[in-house]
């Protein structure tokens, strides 16, 4: 039995399915409403600190594990939706982090750099007009 229909437990139901376990999933609420269905970051790339502090916590090999992890994930979840047919309006369409002040967009250019040369990430640092351009607003 599975207790909560959000995204963490339908996987949960989903896997065990699949490997052969009769499931019962239990939901009080509408299937993907619950924590991890509203979870803003439950499907985007990376991990809440920055590559450097990932490095330096964790060593440059186990940080890059991290950050391949989370894009394996996000291939995953493309995959189920594909894979079964799940009508669930899936699109990569990218995750965006905005500079207030100018060092902040100058700590965002050199993590742009780490991701690129440390972690094979290809990301796109915008400009200010770029970021106009790209939202339709200042």
């Amino acid at each position: 039995m599975v207790i909560g229909g959000s995204l963490t437990g339908l996987s949960t139901a989903h896997h065990a399915a699949r490997k052969g376990a009769h499931v019962v999933l239990v939901e009080k609420d509408k299937v993907g409403s619950g924590a991890s269905g509203r979870n803003g970051s439950m499907c985007t790339q990376g991990i809440t600190i920055s590559p450097a502090e990932a490095r330096k916590r964790y060593g440059q090999p186990r940080a890059r594990e991290l950050y391949d992890a989370f894009r394996e994930a996000v291939d995953l979840v493309e995959e189920l939706t594909v894979k079964e047919q799940i009508d669930c309006d899936f699109h990569r369409v990218g995750r965006l982090g905005v500079a207030f002040k100018p060092q902040h967009f100058e700590s965002m250019r050199a993590k742009q750099r780490d991701l690129a040369d440390n972690f094979g990430h290809d990301t796109t640092l915008l400009s200010k007009s770029d970021l106009r351009a790209e939202l339709g607003s200042d």
